[in-house]
This record gives C-alpha cells, sequence and structure tokens, in this order.
C-alpha cells in the first residue's frame, strides 16, 4: 500500500488520520476518516465514539447530505476523480464563503502541481499528494 503525505505551502505535514469502513475499525486511532456514505449510515455511533472525525467527499456528493453537521469534523477532505472537475473548487469556497467552515479542507486525488494556488485561493489548506510527485510539487515555489 502507497502512503501518501499532506503538505501545506512549502512543508510536509503529517497525517494523523486513518480512514475506515466499518465499525470493527472505530478504535485504530482517534482521528478517523469516514466517507459520506458511511456517516449517513452510522452517524449515531460515530458521534457516541467521541473521535476526531473528518469527513472525504467526492465531487458528486450532495452538499445538503453533510452541511448541517460541518461543525462535527475536524478536517474535510475533498476528492478529485479528474484534475478536469472544477466542482470540489466551488465546494471549497461554498464552505469558507457560505458556511464560514473555518477548520482544514484537504484536496485529494487527481490534481496537478500547478492547480495548487488555485486550490489555496479557493479555500483549500493541504494537498494530499504521492510522495513519487513531492519534488515536482515544491518546484512549483
Amino acid at each position: 500500500m502507497l502512503f501518501m503525505i499532506i503538505i501545506k505551502k512549502d512543508k510536509v505535514i503529517e497525517d494523523n488520520y486513518v480512514k475506515i469502513s466499518s465499525l470493527e475499525e472505530l478504535n485504530i486511532n482517534d482521528n478517523l476518516i469516514v466517507d459520506l456514505d458511511f456517516w449517513k449510515d452510522k452517524k449515531k455511533l460515530l458521534l457516541s465514539s467521541k473521535k476526531n472525525l473528518a469527513l472525504k467527499l467526492n465531487s458528486d456528493d450532495c452538499m445538503n447530505d453533510f452541511c448541517k453537521d460541518l461543525k462535527i469534523f475536524k478536517l474535510l477532505i475533498l476528492n478529485f476523480s479528474s484534475f478536469k472537475d472544477g466542482r470540489l473548487y466551488t465546494i471549497a469556497n461554498d464552505l469558507r464563503g457560505i458556511f464560514n467552515y473555518k477548520k482544514e479542507i484537504r484536496a485529494s486525488g487527481d490534481i496537478l502541481p500547478d492547480q495548487y494556488i488555485f486550490l489555496i485561493r479557493c479555500g483549500f489548506d493541504t494537498v494530499e499528494i504521492n510522495p513519487e510527485q513531492k519534488n515536482t510539487w515544491f518546484q512549483i515555489y
């Protein structure tokens, strides 16, 4: 399994979150990433766990399914299925401007280094990248 790295500005930062897809994994870490379907199905149990929760979203996920719960999530991960799909830029911008979300927003998935400046302008804080691309990403500075 390839572990991704997280960059913030010109630094690699530690990723303290672990993705789970079943309740059996609930005690694997104090910082958990869940997708929207898992969140909707297991919301009460996840809330009672008192874990730090991150929500991983795709561009086709409906904001109405999670916007009322924004205060719960310490991190939102917006997953680009294609670098050509701009919907997540709008979602990040709306999270900051309309919903006043102050916590971390992370870009993941199919993104290009030269998109970084646009990600930051739209409200992203961090980017999840393949470690093999680290030098390419840092050349944009």
